[in-house]
């Protein structure tokens, strides 16, 4: 088939000359060789296409969220096809949040075909959508998982198989031109065509996207709403927060009380024998003891009241993870 011609007619010179982009570039020197294994054309393209065995594997493990690809699918052959058939759905230019649209080819250093039919089955779809007020999609449980480089992410997931497809992404890197053929190399390749436009993985589950998965793992170690754990997270550090501040104030009133008793004793113990006086005159002395047992009884109700709360809180905090 003439979309799978290898450039056996190309001279070593012009092997080279790709080669020499290897070489230049961080990311492909030492790891790849052009030739005629690993150099093909594509329409208007010429593709780079070395080991792909990274991309496959990482779409087949169940335990690694997302679509998968058959087993003993032909990557190349699939990626050849839709490059040769299909035009860009998308240039950019720029990488990470820095990265934007360009309608120039010259200008781009992205090529992206995402959610194309490559004619042929190359795996199933994992990846499915609803809209993000659904009830059903805010039920689902949140599964946190780290990416080869240690990037985390937050995704919804739920039980079941997923669908086979025909739907095909991929995203090639420019190298330069040889002529008038822009020269791509791979930088990742995905079946299925749900949620292809998203560049960001965390922005799954704010537009709505959930994946399926036969993973027990997974399931098992997925957990309920992530807004309902941070909220959970935020009650207690205010149910710690409220408890240091019911007993640090129990403790104040109680140091409080005991400074009033120990005053109160050391008067009565220096205090004179009291003169007799008439009969009209009132017992002040009575009344201010009187006063200050009232006081006291007052204070003493407070501190169990302080630290009734207080129980009430430890009783409280004891329930905070659920």
């Amino acid at each position: 088939m003439k979309y799978l011609k290898i450039f056996e007619d190309l001279n070593e010179t012009l092997y080279q000359e790709i080669q020499n982009m290897i070489d230049s570039n961080q990311f492909l020197k030492g790891k790849v060789k052009a030739d005629k294994s690993t150099v093909y054309e594509a329409g208007e393209y010429i593709l780079l296409l070395g080991d792909l065995s990274h991309i496959t594997d990482a779409h087949v493990d169940e335990t690694i969220p997302g679509s998968k690809f058959e087993k003993g699918v032909d990557l190349k052959k699939a990626i050849i096809s839709l490059v040769t058939n299909n035009k860009p759905t998308e240039m950019t230019k720029g990488f990470g949040t820095s990265e934007t649209k360009v309608s120039n080819p010259d200008e781009a250093e992205k090529f992206k075909w995402l959610g194309l039919d490559s004619k042929t089955n190359v795996g199933v779809e994992n990846v499915q959508k609803l809209e993000p007020n659904d009830e059903e999609f805010k039920s689902m449980n949140v599964y946190t998982y780290k990416d080869s480089r240690g990037n985390e992410f937050n995704i919804k997931v739920k039980e079941g198989d997923g669908e086979k497809t025909t739907f095909l992404s991929f995203i090639g890197a420019k190298l330069g031109k040889i002529g008038d053929k822009i020269v791509l190399s791979v930088m990742t390749a995905f079946p299925g065509k749900n949620g292809a436009e998203v560049a960001n993985r965390n922005d799954f589950m704010k537009q709505g996207y959930y994946f399926t998965t036969t993973s027990k793992e997974v399931i098992e170690n997925s957990k309920g709403q992530l807004s309902e754990s941070k909220l959970v997270t935020k009650f207690s550090d205010f149910n710690e927060t409220m408890q240091f501040a019911v007993l640090q104030n129990a403790k104040n009133l109680h140091d409080e009380e005991e400074l009033r008793r120990k005053k109160k004793e050391t008067s009565q113990e220096v205090k004179p024998e009291p003169h007799p006086e008439p009969n009209n005159k009132p017992n002040t002395d009575m009344e201010s003891e009187e006063g200050e047992d009232m006081e006291s009884e007052e204070s003493q109700s407070q501190i169990e009241m302080e630290e009734g709360q207080y129980e009430n809180l430890r009783h409280l905090k004891s329930f905070k993870r659920f």
